[in-house]
This record gives C-alpha cells, sequence and structure tokens, in this order.
C-alpha cells in the first residue's frame, strides 16, 4: 500500500501566529496559550515558542508543568507523557503527540514493524496503527509505504523534529563526522579513478599515434613503388640463369631454310656433286 506525500516545510505560519500571541502573556493566559498551541491543526515544531523569555520563566513558577509539557511536545514521545509532571492531555493533543512519536520513530529506523507501534502509539489494532501512520503522512510528517503483508512501514523521509541541543548536538555532529569521512574516502576513490583513466588514455593515443605513423610509412612506400614499375635485369651476368641454360647463341651460324623447306648447307653440298659426275671415269 503506497501513501506519500511531501514532507512538510519549517515554514508555519501557526507557529508565527502562536509566537506573535505569546509575546506579553504571562501566567494563566500563557498556560491557557500552550494548551491551545499543542492541540493546533498543522503546528508540529515548539522549539521557537520554548525559546520565548515569558516562557522560559514559567518553568521555575506555579505553571511549570505547561512549561514541561511544551517541551514534551517539541522533543518528547507518548511514552514520556507522565500525569504527575504533565497536565491532562485533549483528545487533539493526544492525536498530534502519536503523529510525533511515529515521526521520531522514522527518523531512527527505515522499517519500523507494527509491534512497534502498538506500543509506542498505545494501540492494539492494526486498524489504528495504520490510521494512524495514513494520517502522518498525509500532515506531511513522513514519507513512505505500508507494507500490510510484512506489517510494517517502509520510511523513505521524515520531517525534523526539535533540536535539543545538549541531548541531540553531539550526536548530529558525530553523524556530519562519519558523513565528511564517507565523503573524503569517496573522493580518494574517484580520483583513484580519474588517475588511471588518465594512463589507460595515454597509453591508447600512444599506440594509436605509433599506428597512424607505420601507416603513413606504408603508404609512401606503396606510393614510390607505383612510381618506379619497372624492373632492370643483366642479362649478360654470368650469373642470369637464362644465359647459364641457353649459352651464347651469337657465336652459332644461323640457319637459314631454302625454298624447298631445306637448308642452305644442303643445297650447296646438291651443286657440288652434280658437277663433278661428268668428270668420272667410265
Amino acid at each position: 500500500m503506497t501513501v506519500e506525500e511531501p514532507v512538510a516545510t519549517s515554514s508555519n505560519p501557526v507557529l508565527e501566529r502562536f509566537k506573535i500571541l505569546a509575546k506579553g502573556q504571562k501566567g494563566k493566559a500563557l498556560a491557557s496559550l500552550i494548551s491551545q498551541a499543542v492541540g493546533a491543526p498543522g503546528l508540529f515544531v515548539f522549539g521557537e515558542l520554548l525559546d520565548l523569555p515569558n516562557i522560559q520563566q514559567l518553568q521555575n513558577g506555579p505553571q511549570a508543568e505547561f512549561y514541561r509539557l511544551l517541551q514534551l511536545f517539541a522533543y518528547g514521545c507518548l511514552g514520556d507523557h507522565d500525569p504527575s509532571q504533565h497536565p491532562p492531555l485533549e483528545p487533539a493533543a493526544y492525536r498530534k503527540l502519536q503523529l510525533l512519536t511515529i515521526v521520531t520513530l522514522a527518523g531512527q529506523r527505515k522499517a519500523i514493524h507494527y509491534s512497534s507501534l502498538f506500543s509506542a502509539l498505545k494501540v492494539d489494532n492494526v486498524r489504528e496503527v495504520e490510521d494512524a501512520v495514513i494520517e502522518c503522512i498525509y500532515a506531511g510528517l513522513l514519507r513512505g509505504k505500508l507494507d500490510q503483508k510484512a506489517r510494517t512501514v517502509n520510511v523513505a523521509s521524515a520531517a525534523s523534529r526539535d533540536i535539543q541541543p545538549a541531548a541531540d548536538m553531539p550526536a548530529m555532529a558525530q553523524t556530519l563526522s562519519n558523513w565528511s569521512g564517507t565523503c573524503h574516502a569517496l573522493l580518494g576513490t574517484i580520483e583513484s579513478q580519474v588517475r588511471v583513466s588518465r594512463e589507460k588514455a595515454d597509453e591508447y593515443n600512444a599506440h594509436h599515434a605509433a599506428l597512424d605513423a607505420k601507416l603513413e610509412e606504408l603508404k609512401k612506400a606503396l606510393t614510390e613503388d607505383k612510381q618506379n614499375p619497372a624492373v632492370t635485369v643483366d642479362t649478360s651476368s654470368s650469373r642470369n640463369p637464362l644465359h647459364l641454360a641457353t649459352g651464347d647463341k651469337s657465336k652459332r651460324s644461323p640457319k637459314v631454310k631454302g625454298a624447298a623447306g631445306g637448308s642452305a648447307t644442303s643445297s650447296a653440298k646438291s651443286t657440288s656433286a652434280a658437277a663433278a659426275a661428268p668428270y668420272k671415269t667410265k
């Protein structure tokens, strides 16, 4: 079950109205104003009211229980309400303290089991728990989801409550210190990865430049071969295989074919024989 609403902002006109009304008030009138403030719709932060000088004066007077009541709504939970230390709660104030209790639990964990809410809200059934959580979400105090199957509230974010300097500041400082250390470690990791990436990029660029240079050399060699295609062969050399196979044909007498297809030498022999025939002895 998904129920999501924007978390409330710190600017609150209801708080400003009560701050204005509280100025100049004292005694029972101021105590009555505090009772109205803790039950007023839309008002969930009370630290600025507590800081008013006339409200600070209540803690040592007959209306001290109302000062403690305002402290309870600023910093406490429903389980902190003590009838011997605080005045009785009106229904609207009781409901608001339940919602503030949910906000406190949401600030401590990301998943709140229903069993924890039963005791913290002082309820005994699932319907009341889910109604309180949904109201808290629609009031802008919480962003999250109800997991009815797992019986948990999955918290995405929660509104901040008033800060109690003595109790909350050391924990906040430690949290910020841890966060700062995590950021420094992450920054160191990122810088290391950037350095390795730059080294690899330099190696790649150098390799690419070497390949380009070799490619240019090959192109130049191919261009020179195209410009000089003829190859001179020394046929007079004794090392020439053609010369060794055929010998020096220039010293041989060429054969000349006669008209009847015989050679010139055969014709000469026939002529000599015919001339000598008359002189033979009978």
